[in-house]
């Protein structure tokens, strides 16, 4: 029979042999007990600390803190917008007049910051349904009366006019309140005949125009899609810049649920709390992640992503798992080998957001950079052409303004597939990164490549004089090797 020996002093060890002692009693209060110095400041000195540090940690930290910063609606309202509408802060601050609480903030607001603002607000028991939906609602009120002011000089008949004309508008916002999966669109002419549209629904308000007579045709006179004008946007994003799914919500909660509830059902997460271990968390979106690379979807792979490490323990540096890439790498293959013209590849995603975890040595990736290779070498080649061509469209006045900004919006979108192509293969080539992200606080935010109302330079885009009599060869293997550390692999075509 074996005998099982305890340790002196553990609760259970009965043994006569061990001596047993008691600790003297200590008569100093618990530290837990006694407040400690950053607990003792002002309320509004916590209030500036708090929204400068951008760390919602510092509620769970305190409870006496926690305390302090409850029950004022200028600070529920700010770490709201914040967490959920970042990308319009400075707009919305100058606005609900909160300078005195971010004076100065980093914009655009870091993704650790974001995430530990959001899971704070979320788990805030101020938080329910009715508190959002009065906020928004009073928003929607807003953006209804500027948009009537400023774009509606002549009332286009739809189905908010008839509404608004039969039972008025404080029944109509009322409606709008439980009308969360079906946006609706009120019509108006502006001055100048635009036709322009307010989106209406509480997680998306938008104001814009498209050119006159173009609800009657999809095309434009070129054979483009029409150009919408974007005037104002103020889209609610959960997780740093995704799109809230209204579509998979009911229209109607009580009004006391937990916000959180609603936001965990649009994306398919239910059960899951925000601050439990990754693992239940990876086993919901694994297959989303793998779905998406199977269809080459760079949007919903960055999102998935994102969300991801939203909700993620913070203490820990973000990692893709390699098994990611190396599927990534084999789609991107796939269709390139089929003859699509990529401009968006999944490799570029990954990449750009983790690159420490790309595996160099998988088969998966050497055959990737044999395509990548290709690109690189023909790219100088293939873009002097382009400004050639475009050189003598604009000659034969065949080159409108629309055409000259798809041509710069194509061009730019090729040089952006260059530069992470090199970046990727200098990696493979040195081990070496050309910038170092934080992991503790990545980036899912796709490239801006262009604004959107940005003038389109010529210069970019067409040829001059005599860069048209020039001749540009493809790069050689020779010259690429330098350029990228030595790794070149087999030509595509004998591979």
């Amino acid at each position: 029979m074996a005998i099982k020996r305890g340790m002196p002093g553990l609760p259970g060890d009965n043994s006569p042999s061990l001596p047993t002692t008691k600790r003297p009693r200590q008569d100093t209060p618990r530290t837990s007990l006694t407040p400690g110095r950053l607990e003792q400041l002002p309320t509004e000195i916590l209030q500036q600390i708090f929204f400068a540090s951008l760390n919602g940690n510092l509620l769970e930290a305190s409870l006496r803190i926690a305390a302090k910063l409850s029950g004022s609606q200028n600070i529920y309202r700010t770490a709201f917008f914040i967490s959920f509408y970042h990308h319009k802060i400075l707009e919305l601050r100058d606005e609900f007049r909160f300078e005195y609480l971010l004076p100065e903030i980093e914009f655009p607001v870091p993704f650790w910051e974001l995430r530990s603002m959001a899971k704070a607000v979320l788990d805030s028991r101020w938080c329910t349904w009715s508190w959002v939906q009065n906020l928004l609602l009073d928003r929607l009120k807003e953006a209804t009366a500027y948009f009537k002011r400023e774009f509606a000089s002549k009332t286009r008949w739809g189905y908010m006019e008839e509404l608004l004309t039969s039972v008025g508008e404080e029944f109509m916002f009322n409606s709008l309140r439980f009308c969360l999966t079906t946006k609706h669109t009120y019509y108006g002419t502006g001055k100048r005949g635009a036709e322009n549209e307010l989106q209406m629904n509480l997680f998306c308000m938008a104001i814009t125009s498209c050119p006159t007579g173009s609800r009657s045709r999809d095309y434009d006179e070129e054979g483009y899609p029409w150009e919408v004008t974007e005037h104002w946007r103020l889209e609610f994003h959960p997780f740093g810049d995704i799109s809230f799914e209204t579509s998979k919500l009911d229209d109607s909660y009580p009004e006391w649920t937990p916000f959180r509830d609603l936001v965990h059902r649009s994306f398919g997460i239910c059960g899951i709390s925000v601050r439990q271990s990754a693992l239940g968390m990876w086993q919901r979106l694994e297959g989303r992640l793998y779905d998406a690379i199977a269809v080459g979807d760079t949007t919903r792979l960055r999102h998935l992503l994102q969300m991801d490490y939203f909700l993620r323990p913070e203490d820990l540096p973000y990692k893709i798992p390699t098994q990611l890439y190396r599927a990534a790498a084999q789609s991107d293959y796939n269709r390139l080998r089929d003859g699509a013209e990529i401009l968006q590849l999944l490799l570029h995603v990954l990449f750009s957001i983790d690159p420490y975890s790309l595996p160099r040595g998988a088969a998966e990736i050497r055959r990737w950079a044999i395509l990548a290779q290709n690109r690189v070498r023909a790219y100088a080649q293939d873009r002097h052409l382009a400004r050639v061509d475009l050189k003598w469209e604009q000659r034969e006045d065949d080159l409108t303004e629309r055409a000259k900004k798809e041509a710069r919006n194509d061009m730019r979108e090729k040089d952006y597939v260059q530069k992470m192509d090199m970046e990727i293969l200098r990696f493979l080539g040195t081990g070496e990164l050309a910038r170092k992200p934080n992991m503790i606080s990545p980036s899912f935010a796709p490239p801006v490549l262009w604004l959107p109302n940005e003038p389109v330079d010529e210069k970019e885009i067409i040829a001059e004089d005599d860069e048209e009599l020039a001749v540009v060869r493809q790069m050689t293997s020779e010259e690429l090797q330098s350029l990228v550390g030595g790794f070149v692999t087999l030509d595509v075509w004998s591979f």
